[in-house]
């Protein structure tokens, strides 16, 4: 009886994690970003927290009821009685509003905004890394160790997107539309992604840590360097010294010969 207790109480605590993922995933974005100081944390967390939101405003203040509305006019259009479409969730329980859902509905949700755009970022932040051109004086053993690392995280993110997506479906939160507004995420994050890519600043968006490790040939060249006196530098001080002790000659010179004379 008490294995079967833990394994409820586990499966109750796997199912209220995946439940809140928009809220633990931002809470942990932000800790990482203020605790490594990573712009591709930073990023992220601003990401979910501004464009994110702002997008599913967009989605369902304007995009959504101009198509629902064009929709269920060419509905009426088709020969046959298909009556109006259903537009609210199977669910509509508060389990489904806590974790981003509009009460009657929203496409898309939130959630599976949320869902989409994080690991859409991971996923193709590994690809990026794994395509990332090496110098031909690279190590063969960490080419192959950086790709590794890449693949293990894009196969990773897919997997978990999977899991967190079929939860979410048969919790019966998510319409149908918004299932394919939420996947067009997934592009934003590639867009956001490649557009800091694009500006040369994939080593700083990088979540992997693999970015910042990488280094060009010119940066492990050892070019020899010399310093040369710029401007109105002061003299060195050995000169001084030979100054004063020429004087000190003169002057015993003088001396000496005042002496004999």
């Amino acid at each position: 009886m008490d294995l079967l207790r833990t394994l409820y109480l586990i499966k109750e605590f796997l199912l209220s994690g995946i439940q809140k993922f928009p809220l633990i995933i931002g809470t942990t974005t932000l800790g990482l970003a203020c605790a490594t100081a990573n712009v591709g944390y930073v990023l992220l967390f601003v990401s979910l927290a501004l464009i994110v939101p702002l997008a599913v405003l967009f989605f369902n203040g304007l995009l959504t009821p101009v198509f629902t509305t064009v929709l269920d006019f060419l509905i009426k259009l088709l020969p046959g009685d298909f009556g109006p479409i259903d537009w609210t969730p199977k669910n509509s329980a508060a389990v489904c509003r806590a974790a981003g859902s509009v009460s009657g509905g929203a496409f898309p949700t939130y959630y599976m905004a949320i869902l989409f755009f994080v690991f859409g970022f991971t996923f193709w932040n590994g690809l990026a890394i794994y395509k990332y051109e090496s110098d031909q004086d690279d190590n063969d053993d960490k080419v192959k160790a950086r790709k590794a690392h890449a693949v293990i995280g894009m196969i990773a993110s897919l997997a978990l997107l999977l899991i967190f997506f079929f939860v979410r479906i048969m919790s019966g939160c998510e319409h149908w539309l918004g299932i394919i507004f939420g996947m067009s995420f997934f592009g934003l994050a590639i867009g956001i992604f490649e557009f800091f890519r694009f500006c040369g600043l994939i080593r700083l968006v990088d979540l992997y840590g693999i970015g910042s490790r990488l280094l060009t040939t010119s940066a492990t060249q050892d070019t020899a360097k010399v310093c040369f006196p710029v401007g109105d530098a002061p003299a060195p001080a050995k000169t001084k010294v030979q100054t004063v002790v020429t004087k000190k000659t003169l002057t015993d010179a003088l001396g000496s010969f005042s002496g004999k004379t």
